[in-house]
């Protein structure tokens, strides 16, 4: 499911109209680092899974941030 997601956004920022070729590589990189560290975490809650895994939950809202600034 993980995968899936990324696999989704990796699409939506590549058909972002208002996103430069030399711009798109910015969220690329944390989707990256996501999709390697990232396991199947549909049995872990939120709160449980940020107290071991700081870096992931990082990861994760560095990307957020990326892509709300580029409206995606």
């Amino acid at each position: 499911m993980p995968g899936q997601i990324i696999d989704e956004i990796e699409v939506r920022i590549a058909k972002a109209p208002n996103m430069s070729d030399e711009n798109r590589g910015a969220p690329l990189q944390p989707l990256r680092v996501l999709r390697t560290e990232v396991t199947d975490l549909s049995a872990t809650s939120v709160e449980k899974f940020e107290g071991p895994h700081p870096r992931q939950t990082q990861t994760v809202t560095d990307l957020c941030s990326i892509l709300a600034r580029m409206g995606i």
